[in-house]
């Protein structure tokens, strides 16, 4: 979680975006799988993640609440020997482990709560390497008779029930899951952020499917319905919608 004050540097913010980007970029490139404890001891605590289980280099991170001292620290790692470590942070200088792969290393103090006494090692030469696959997605919404899901039930008139942040190019479909009662009608809308309708479909009696809205530009798609001879209840729905979202949100 990134507060805005935090990440800003807006006036009255504290202009820590280098520092929380270059965290989220070791975060997405070196940290995971599972956690090792390597060193724990007063204000000092050493993590390993060994990254192999989800196709990471693992890291090797250690923190300092230590107001004075820079804390010199020897553990083990899954690094294995003669293993040469960049630290990510660039608070310290590379290392290298031993040949029974444990290393040596110091953790800058918090002087003055600056907040820079923290590592993160990993193996040297890691780089940004090629963007994600863009891939479909398919988000449920399913709403419900009563007050048991966040969602509520379809009611009588024109309603917004949802939206979904949509790439420019590709295309927006859904699938409504219902049981409709004779006599009755609903059609589901899909509106730009403007509120302007895109496109609309009628639904069967037990739902309907559609695909094949081309979105015209990155942003948000609103999705609506309108309906007529309901319970007075309300009827329970879910809407699955499949579309592919942008690399970034904007």
């Amino acid at each position: 979680m990134v507060y805005h004050r935090d990440h800003s540097t807006d006036a009255g913010c504290y202009g820590l975006q280098p520092h929380i980007d270059n965290m989220v970029w070791c975060h997405e490139h070196l940290v995971g799988g599972q956690t090792a404890v390597r060193h724990v001891e007063r204000d000092v605590i050493v993590l390993e993640r060994l990254g192999f289980q989800v196709r990471k280099p693992g890291a090797l991170t250690a923190i300092s609440k230590d107001p004075w001292n820079n804390r010199q620290i020897t553990c083990p790692t899954a690094f294995g020997p003669n293993a040469h470590l960049h630290d990510y942070t660039g608070h310290i200088p590379d290392v290298w482990t031993d040949r029974n792969g444990w290393v040596t290393f110091r953790v800058p103090s918090n002087y003055f709560g600056a907040g820079n006494s923290y590592v993160c090692l990993s193996h040297a030469g890691v780089e940004d390497g090629d963007r994600p696959t863009p891939r479909r997605t398919t988000h449920s919404f399913i709403g419900e008779v009563g007050d048991k899901l966040d969602l509520p039930a379809l009611h009588n008139g024109v309603r917004g029930f949802a939206r979904v942040w949509a790439a420019k190019g590709t295309t927006f479909g859904g699938t409504l899951l219902i049981d409709l009662p004779d006599k009755a009608n609903l059609s589901i809308i899909v509106e730009t952020e403007n509120g302007a309708v895109a496109a609309s479909w009628k639904s069967g009696r037990n739902g309907t499917a559609f695909d094949g809205y081309e979105v015209p530009r990155d942003g948000w798609l609103k999705l609506a319905y309108e309906a007529s001879g309901l319970p007075t209840e309300g009827l329970s729905y879910r809407f699955d919608a499949s579309y592919m979202g942008t690399q970034e949100l904007q």
